[in-house]
């Protein structure tokens, strides 16, 4: 729910993601494409676990990091390995274009997801997450999505399709 605090019971999707126009100032697009991407695939992850809207708190670095001041970007950068340790599920928009949805559908980790497994952080921020669901013993699953539709998508009530990329499940040790 948005502007409340967070429980620790709540269940945390991490938003990972490569901000599609580096020319610009935000992550997202004049049509907010990669913010309905967002919105859809969370309803998606949570009706798929059942994961009630209460319990869920969503961590992504635009909106979680402060932009304009360095000291508080910096204290937001470092709290980055809190949220990975605790989040179950992390949530990787893929840019709506026949290229990408194709490496998607084709991927068999997150790495191989076009405009996202070639840049180092988002390779870091997976690696991190992985290594610490490891660690914990907690079960976790890395999660792709995209929908060709979008933003028109929203309005019509179409779908996406989801692909789970990594998973961690609590009773096994490996990463599948």
């Amino acid at each position: 729910a948005p502007g409340r605090e967070k429980k620790p019971t709540d269940t945390i999707i991490f938003i990972s993601h490569r901000w599609w126009r580096t020319d610009a100032q935000r992550p997202d697009d004049d049509e907010h494409t990669k913010y309905h991407l967002i919105t859809e695939g969370v309803r998606m992850l949570m009706a798929k676990h059942a994961i009630a809207e209460d319990q869920a708190a969503i961590w992504i670095d635009y909106s979680c990091i402060d932009q304009d001041d360095t000291a508080q970007q910096r204290l937001g950068i470092s709290s980055l390995i809190t949220y990975a340790a605790r989040s179950s599920f992390v949530l990787i928009p893929v840019e709506p274009t026949e290229e990408a949805m194709s490496a998607l559908h084709a991927a068999r980790h997150p790495i191989d997801l076009i405009d996202y497994g070639e840049r180092a952080w988002c390779r870091c921020e997976i690696y991190v997450f992985v290594c610490l669901a490891e660690v914990t013993r907690r079960a976790v699953a890395v999660y792709g999505y995209c929908n060709a539709d979008v933003p028109a998508a929203a309005a019509r009530g179409r779908r996406g399709s989801a692909t789970r990329l990594a998973r961690r499940t609590a009773a096994r040790n490996s990463t599948v």
